[in-house]
C-alpha cells in the first residue's frame, strides 16, 4: 500500500523520472513503513520473553504470548519489506495497481491481527490495578504499543484505498 508511485499519475508506461512530491511520498511511506518496524521489535521484545521464561521453566507456551510474538515478526517482516521496495521502487507504474490492492488486503489482515492482540491484552491488563507489580505495569504499556501498531494499519488501509479510488476514477477519464 505504502511505497508505490502516486495512482493519480498511472499512464501504463515505465516509470519515469521522480518529482520531488514523488520523493515526498516514498519518504513519508517509507517512515510509515519503518514506524510499524520499530514497534514490531518492540512488541516481540516486551512479549517473547515470557516465551523464553515458559520454555526455561520448562513449562507451556501461552499462546496469548504465542500470537503476539507471532503477529509481531510477521509486522516487522511485512514493514522490513516494504520500505526496501518503497525506497528501490520496484513496481512499474500501471494502469490498474494490483499490488495496493494486495496490500490493501494484506494490511486489513494485519489489522484484524492487531485487533485481536489488542483485545485479548486489553481486555487481560486495560483494567488491571499495578498496585507496584513491575509485569503488569508492562503489559500495560504493552497494550498502548498494540494499540499504536494498529492504528497505524488501520492509516495504511485509508492510504491504500484513497489510491485505489483516485486510480479508478483516473481511469474512468481515460476510457473511450
Amino acid at each position: 500500500m505504502f511505497g508505490f508511485a502516486d495512482t493519480a499519475s498511472y499512464s501504463g508506461s515505465q516509470p519515469g523520472p521522480s518529482s520531488a512530491s514523488d520523493t515526498l511520498y516514498k519518504l513519508y511511506a517509507a517512515f510509515i513503513r519503518f514506524v510499524q518496524f520499530c514497534l514490531s521489535l518492540a512488541i516481540i521484545g516486551i512479549y517473547a520473553p515470557y516465551l523464553v521464561h515458559a520454555h526455561n521453566q520448562h513449562k507451556y507456551y501461552d499462546p496469548r504470548w504465542m500470537y503476539a510474538t507471532i503477529v509481531g515478526a510477521a509486522t516487522g517482516l511485512t514493514a522490513l519489506i516494504l520500505i526496501v521496495i518503497t525506497l528501490l521502487n520496484r513496481f512499474a507504474r500501471m494502469s490498474i495497481p494490483i499490488h495496493i490492492v494486495f496490500l490493501l488486503i494484506w494490511d486489513a489482515f494485519m489489522a484484524l491481527n492487531w485487533v485481536i492482540v489488542t483485545g485479548i491484552f486489553g481486555t487481560m491488563y486495560g483494567k488491571e490495578k499495578p498496585e507496584g507489580d513491575k509485569g503488569i505495569i508492562e503489559m500495560k504499556h504493552a497494550v498502548w504499543v498494540d494499540l499504536a501498531e494498529m492504528l497505524l494499519f488501520f492509516l495504511t488501509i485509508a492510504v491504500a484505498a484513497s489510491q485505489i479510488h483516485r486510480a479508478r476514477r483516473s481511469a474512468k477519464t481515460y476510457d473511450v
